[in-house]
């Protein structure tokens, strides 16, 4: 059995309204967060020249697709030649939520699926939140302070090997 640590995290907001184009090619690293602000808009939300984020600690698009559509979220991945370079988001009120989400590894991935569960009606797990510490150590403290809450959870799980 290993050992794996989540945080259950709940909570409602507003939406925003309108069609939304960003081409992140001078900055890739906003990709993951840039795809879970898309989420809230009621109309189009594009990210295209992110070509780059395959190479960085996760393939940030590809992941953020793969995790928002657990979701729920209308997300298409945008490919040019085989290679993930942006994606497009028409979103929604709200989620249903209650799914397992993944970090891949990559603490902007994590910061950025919390942000998007926060349009989710029921909890979210999300792995990953360890690494959080390291490059925004206020991270948490900043969301507590507006009133979100979410706990530590420790759940056991066959391993793989």
């Amino acid at each position: 059995m290993i050992k794996k640590n989540e945080i259950r995290l709940i909570n409602r907001k507003g939406l925003l309204t309108g069609n939304y184009e960003f081409n992140v090619s001078n900055c890739p690293n906003i990709v993951p967060t840039l795809a879970s602000i898309g989420i809230y808009v009621n109309g189009c939300f594009r990210v295209t020249g992110g070509s780059i984020t395959r190479l960085h600690k996760s393939p940030r698009i590809k992941a953020m697709v793969n995790e928002l559509l657990k979701l729920g979220v209308k997300i298409n991945p945008l490919i040019i030649n085989d290679v993930y370079d942006g994606f497009e988001i028409h979103g929604a009120s709200s989620y249903s939520g209650n799914c397992r989400l993944s970090s891949w590894g990559d603490h902007r991935i994590f910061m950025s699926l919390f942000v998007a569960s926060l349009r989710c009606k029921q909890a979210n797990y999300i792995d990953g939140y360890e690494d959080v510490h390291c490059s925004f150590p206020s991270f948490f403290k900043e969301f507590e302070q507006l009133g979100i809450t979410f706990k530590e959870m420790i759940y056991q799980s066959e391993s793989a090997y």
